[in-house]
């Protein structure tokens, strides 16, 4: 038994925003320029503050500033933590200011 579906007037005419012809009355899913429409509401605070979605969507000069900057964060607080504890346990070190002490612990970190 094959059952059909009658397509009535309204039907055929809905706009549902992904067409070329506007209704008087009804917003767009989609704007001319491709952006979405859609207000999304009542989000939880965790989907707001997603770090992975936000890694994802950035551009890329942006996510290459952010990953270049926390490596040397990083390097930074080693180095800091290095040059403070003494590193004249670690061999192989050769400098004879402060500023080439810190450059031989930040290059060891």
């Amino acid at each position: 038994m094959v059952l059909k579906r009658r397509i009535f007037k309204q039907d055929e005419f809905r706009e549902t925003g992904f067409g070329n012809r506007v209704i008087e009355g009804v917003q767009r899913l989609m704007n001319k320029d491709g952006s979405s429409n859609v207000r999304r509401t009542g989000i939880p605070l965790n989907e707001i503050t997603n770090v992975y979605h936000s890694l994802i969507t950035m551009k890329w000069w942006k996510f290459n500033l952010l990953i270049l900057s926390a490596y040397l964060i990083v390097n930074l607080i080693f180095a800091s933590i290095y040059f403070f504890i003494d590193p004249s346990h670690v061999g192989g070190m050769m400098y004879s200011t402060e500023f080439e002490k810190f450059m031989e612990v930040f290059f060891f970190s």
